[in-house]
């Protein structure tokens, strides 16, 4: 084999490994509960690429602002698994109102070593429109 066809190999397979891989350092949502419209009483799970929670708080209840919703609603959060997180609305959501979601740095707050925040995981979603 000449050295110019192992090079072109070599660099298939380096292009290959670098497009399926993604930065280790960055969280991101892997999946959640809900599609684009919810119910105005609903709770969201979303779970995580990665184990971001300890064993010590799962299952508690937390008000540290996890998510950032637009516009805002408060609520709760509450980790399922290291890598679930559930967010319970204090009140319901608005009717006939579009929500957008990003992740935050407090994601990080068990963290040793920080991770990046994938800013492309602005989430949206709707709740019902109106009928008459």
């Amino acid at each position: 084999m000449s050295a110019s066809r192992l090079l072109s190999n070599g660099t298939l397979v380096l292009v290959c490994l670098l497009a399926s891989c993604k930065p280790e350092n960055k969280v991101s949502v892997k999946e959640k509960n809900f599609g684009d419209e919810i119910e105005i009483r609903q709770n969201l799970a979303f779970t995580f690429d990665r184990e971001i929670a300890p064993d010590s708080v799962l299952n508690l209840w937390d008000t540290t602002a996890y998510l950032s919703f637009t516009p805002v609603v408060k609520g709760a959060y509450k980790w399922t698994s290291r890598k679930e997180l559930v967010f319970s609305p204090a009140s319901s959501f608005q009717p006939a109102t579009e929500y957008r979601v990003e992740l935050t740095d407090h994601l990080n707050r068990f963290n040793k070593v920080k991770q990046e925040v994938n800013d492309a995981d602005k989430i949206r979603f709707r709740t019902p429109y109106l009928s008459l």
